[in-house]
């Protein structure tokens, strides 16, 4: 299997190309994101190949998710787990990191 992550893949120039030569090798492909920039590359992906991938979550609570990430975008990451799922990627998981005190209220 290949996972591809590290850095945000999804902001790697070519990435869906990359993905299809990958996916034509028939291995277990999946990849992690932000989700950021997801929205825009999720057909692409889903057309190169992709199936699986996992997008990183750890708040829905916009004060939250910017102390956490240092960012402002948890609307674009909402954003790309929709374009994800409507592209068709199987399965769409969300990972969460549950930090005592911080975000656990939202388990």
């Amino acid at each position: 299997s290949i996972r591809l992550t590290g850095g945000e893949p999804t902001v790697r120039a070519h990435l869906p190309v990359l993905v299809a030569k990958l996916a034509a090798l028939g291995v277990d492909l999946a990849l992690t994101t932000n989700g950021a920039t997801l929205a825009a590359v999720a057909d692409d992906l889903a057309a190169a190949g992709l199936g699986r991938i996992n997008i990183s979550l750890d708040s829905l609570r916009r004060d939250r998710f910017e102390a956490l990430t240092r960012r402002d975008e948890l609307d674009r990451v909402l954003a790309g787990i929709d374009a994800a799922v409507a592209a068709g990627l199987d399965p769409v998981k969300l990972n969460v990191v549950m930090i005592r005190g911080v975000n656990d209220d939202e388990a």
